[in-house]
């Protein structure tokens, strides 16, 4: 095929040691300075060297594959690159029990490929629902609403997109308390002041809390995915993960302050982010957001010896320390700690 001999002329570019601009440019790829060095160091982390980043070749290729191709075809393309093994998926659909199912995967891999190959899995037994960005305020997300017109438009398909609006988030809480999956992507955000911190892959990552909020406001299921490249083919891969603990998503409001519900949702968004590390830390260079990942720097303040006292009164009532289920941690006039 076509794509297959496109792929091997392509090889020599996975091996590259030194950047090229030109490159660069014809894959879209348009590096600032930091990001280049966040790149690099996603490569050196990866133990590959920054050719292997030029992996968006892939990317280029199938879209090819399957632009102009209709309906049937990119379905039956779709499910012959299709590697993934699903019967955790499954065994997680029983142990909800009719309820909704929140299937979480980040902008790793194939993921567009992975959400299709879900939904067209999905659709025939819930209602599934596709969440991300609107295009307005989320460049490049007009591909999803070109790939669902061509592909799950009818509304036999029982398949929605909506986006990130408070209608959006209005009809993923009713569908996942009537038993649909919400297929969402919890590793963007639209405003840095809405996320709180985590660790991820050596540095701070901003995140928000919504993914936990879902289940915890409609007793849903959340079902870890991450979508994985088969190395120099166009094949993919969904991991998936045992769903998350419903006693961990779902604290009951009325016994619980919204302080306390913050960190049951933190507990579980940091847990969400430790299952994904472990599947992406091989392959960190292939997640979307590498380019800026490795450019974060947590700085230490200097301090003055009467701030002292209050900074450490903050991080002992850190959320990352709170959700242990400990009693906080708090510092005394006189110095000692209670």
């Amino acid at each position: 095929m076509l794509e297959d001999l496109m792929l091997t002329l392509g090889l020599p570019m996975r091996s590259l040691r030194q950047r090229h601009p030109r490159l660069e440019r014809w894959l879209g790829l348009d590096l600032a300075p930091s990001e280049l060095a966040s790149v690099l160091q996603g490569c050196a982390a990866d133990r590959v060297p920054l050719g292997a980043y030029y992996w968006y070749f892939q990317k280029l290729v199938m879209a090819r594959l399957l632009r102009r191709r209709n309906k049937r075809e990119i379905l039956a393309k779709i499910t012959s690159l299709d590697q993934s093994n699903y019967e955790q998926l499954l065994h997680a659909e029983m142990l909800a029990e009719g309820r909704g199912l929140v299937v979480a995967i980040p902008h790793h891999g194939h993921y567009i490929l992975s959400i299709v190959a879900l939904a067209e899995r999905l659709r025939s037994r819930r209602q599934v629902l596709i969440f991300y960005g609107a295009p307005a305020t989320h460049s490049g997300n007009e591909l999803f609403d070109e790939l669902y017109r061509v592909l799950f438009e009818s509304v036999e398909s029982n398949v929605v997109v909506i986006h990130d609006t408070r209608q959006g988030l209005s009809s993923a809480i009713r569908s996942l308390k009537e038993g649909a999956a919400v297929i969402i992507m919890p590793d963007v955000h639209k405003r840095e002041s809405d996320t709180y911190l985590i660790p991820f892959c050596e540095r701070p990552l901003n995140v928000m809390l919504g993914t936990a909020a879902l289940a915890r406001k409609t007793g849903a299921a959340i079902i870890p995915a991450v979508s994985v490249s088969n190395g120099n083919r166009l094949g993919f891969e969904t991991h998936f993960a045992s769903a998350l603990e419903l006693e961990d998503a779902t604290p009951h409001p009325s016994n619980h302050d919204a302080v306390d519900i913050i960190h049951r949702d933190y507990k579980l968004t940091a847990k969400l982010f430790r299952i994904y590390e472990r599947s992406m830390s091989a392959s960190i260079i292939h997640w979307q957001h590498v380019r800026m990942h490795y450019a974060r720097v947590a700085p230490f303040p200097k301090l003055a010896e009467n701030e002292i006292e209050n900074v450490a009164e903050l991080f002992f009532n850190d959320v990352r320390v709170r959700s242990l289920g400990q009693a906080a941690i708090r510092i005394s006039d006189t110095g000692s700690s209670s």
